[in-house]
């Protein structure tokens, strides 16, 4: 005769899974917690600004074109910002800073070529168009020039020509 071993396996089986729903129970608080951390430490105090320039250029593809600005805060930091475009691509609003922007190109090794990805930690917000739209702002203000070799690859040259401009802007 043959005996029936379904029945342990069914217990097994439930046990799995109970098991398997109390770890998703836990992942889905953690992760619904951790949204909410990023949520409240990633909104950051605007400072105010006052707009010296609005500014146009065409996006890297030549598809769309770009507004945006360039202001100097109360401390005499200097901000920029995408502030419209005539393409149909989300994108932040947010006022970046230049030294934040500086500081990031700074650690590239000189001559390295990088992407519009490279950009992309200075944003709060999270629209895949806010890095390649910076890349265009600097390509624009010289600050990028396009490395030869390869499409959408940009070689870093330096915040003179930018910082030269304000300051021209301010003392008039």
């Amino acid at each position: 005769m043959t005996t029936k071993k379904a029945a342990p396996k069914k217990k097994a089986t439930a046990k799995k899974s109970a098991t398997k729903k109390a770890s998703i129970k836990k992942a889905t608080k953690k992760k619904s917690a951790s949204k909410t951390t990023r949520k409240n430490t990633a909104k950051k105090q605007e400072p105010n600004i006052q707009i010296s320039q609005m500014l146009k250029t065409k996006t890297v593809s030549g598809r769309a074109t770009l507004t945006y600005n360039l202001g100097t805060a109360s401390d005499g930091s200097i901000y920029m910002r995408i502030s419209n475009s005539s393409g149909n691509g989300f994108y932040s609003k947010e006022w970046l800073a230049v030294e934040d922007i500086k500081a990031l190109l700074d650690n590239i090794k000189d001559g390295n070529p990088i992407t519009s990805f490279y950009l992309a930690p200075v944003f709060v917000g999270k629209s895949s168009n806010n890095a390649g739209y910076l890349a265009a702002l600097l390509l624009a203000e010289a600050v990028l020039a396009p490395f030869e070799d390869k499409k959408r690859h940009y070689v870093y040259r330096g915040f003179d020509k930018l910082l030269a401009k304000v300051s021209k802007r301010k003392a008039a």
